[in-house]
């Protein structure tokens, strides 16, 4: 559980981020995660899968090779913010469209602060 729900954050676009408007590309989170059996898309099955490893690794007292699991975990983290950002792009995944002809964001904004007098 806790390693799909670290998975989903990488994959999360947070649309109240100007970045994320900027064309990349913005993954469906529910519907890649709520796929069973031979729908799931094997690569990110296969990253969560190590997620999960380690953060079970993390609870287990007995003799355990960390600094090899500690890797793994590392590069599947590097993968998913790979996947979030565009570097690596899985043309299979489900992928959201966003909408912006109703959008009010405007790309520059422009103004001043209000002038500040001190009344004594």
């Amino acid at each position: 559980m806790a390693a799909e729900e670290e998975a989903k954050s990488y994959l999360t676009p947070n649309t109240n981020k100007l970045e994320t408007l900027d064309g990349r590309i913005l993954y469906d989170t529910a519907t890649i995660f709520s796929a069973t059996a031979l729908d799931r898309n094997s690569l990110i099955l296969q990253h969560c899968l190590t997620l999960a490893k380690f953060h079970i690794a993390t609870l287990c007292n007995a003799d355990f090779i960390y600094e090899q699991a500690k890797e793994r975990y590392d590069r599947a983290i590097d993968w998913f913010n790979k996947l979030a950002k565009g570097t690596v792009v899985l043309t299979s995944l489900p992928r959201i469209i966003l909408d912006d002809t109703n959008s009010d964001r405007q790309p520059f904004s422009s103004g001043s602060r209000t002038k500040f007098n001190h009344d004594y």
